[in-house]
């Protein structure tokens, strides 16, 4: 039982991380903020 708990919770801070990175790469920060940047106009608004 112990066991299952331990790996739940590494599961569920793995997804939690997994998506923290996920939605800091899609900042203007991250490399996909550089590249939109980088494109003209209708490209760069793209949602």
């Amino acid at each position: 039982m112990r066991e299952r708990h331990v790996r739940e919770a590494f599961d569920a801070l793995f997804h939690a991380a997994r998506i923290a990175s996920m939605v800091y790469l899609s900042t203007e920060v991250g490399r996909w903020g550089t590249i939109r940047r980088g494109l003209e106009e209708p490209y760069r608004t793209f949602q």
